[in-house]
């Protein structure tokens, strides 16, 4: 009838169940649908106020989806690790065979967690492997030396020490000066006793006294000094 005073209707609705969350765990998300049922009226509260949907979701059969997170726990990780690079020959050549020791170190980055697989090394483990590394011979000075019976034996002039034609060293010895230095003085003794010898007694006595001259003891090693006087 006329004058009658209506009372106010709250929105009402009907929410679905949520579905799963989208990842068991590391965060993800879920939602769940809303259906109006009863339509808010004469100043009742709307869906918006009861519900918190969107400001149009007003009529009957108006959905509305509401989402929120899930699975915030930490996901089980693997471990991670990996190998240092193998250490680098201290040497650039002229190594000894079986010389050097190489290493390497397991570093474990990030360790297992939560039931994640263990690394399947532990962490600072070594390993090591011993072998030849940079065996190429060193560039050297080297001085050839010809004993009596013209065998050559080559001198590394750095170490004093005898090396075969390939530069690997084959013996120590020691002297008292450096061998290119008593080179040198040998084969100017050597040349001045064949030309003064030449002078007196002819080329074959300069020679002969030439080759005398070269058998001064060097540490047991004679070097031979062939000495020929060119005629003028």
């Amino acid at each position: 009838m006329d004058g009658e005073v209506k009372c106010p209707v709250d929105c009402e609705g009907d929410w679905e169940d949520w579905t799963d969350c989208t990842v068991s765990c590391g965060g993800g998300e879920k939602s769940r649908e809303f259906t109006v049922t009863v339509a808010a009226a004469y100043g009742g509260y709307s869906c918006e106020k009861v519900f918190g949907t969107d400001d149009d979701v007003v009529d009957v059969n108006d959905t509305w989806t509401e989402e929120s997170s899930c699975s915030d726990s930490y996901c089980p990780s693997d471990c991670s690790g990996a190998w240092t690079d193998w250490t680098e020959c201290p040497v650039t050549c002229g190594s000894a065979l079986g010389y050097f020791t190489a290493k390497r170190t397991y570093s474990i980055i990030t360790p297992a967690r939560l039931g994640g697989d263990e690394c399947p090394e532990f962490g600072g483990t070594v390993e090591s492997i011993t072998g030849d590394c940079n065996t190429d011979a060193c560039a050297i000075d080297v001085t050839i030396w010809v004993d009596e019976d013209l065998n050559q034996y080559w001198v590394n002039d750095a170490l004093s020490q005898w090396v075969d034609t390939d530069g690997y060293v084959v013996g120590s010895i020691d002297f008292s000066d450096t061998p290119a230095i008593l080179c040198v003085l040998f084969a100017l003794a050597c040349w001045l006793a064949g030309w003064l010898a030449g002078w007196l007694s002819g080329w074959l006595v300069g020679w002969l006294v030439g080759w005398l001259v070269g058998w001064l003891d060097m540490n047991a090693r004679p070097a031979l000094c062939v000495c020929v006087r060119t005629n003028e």
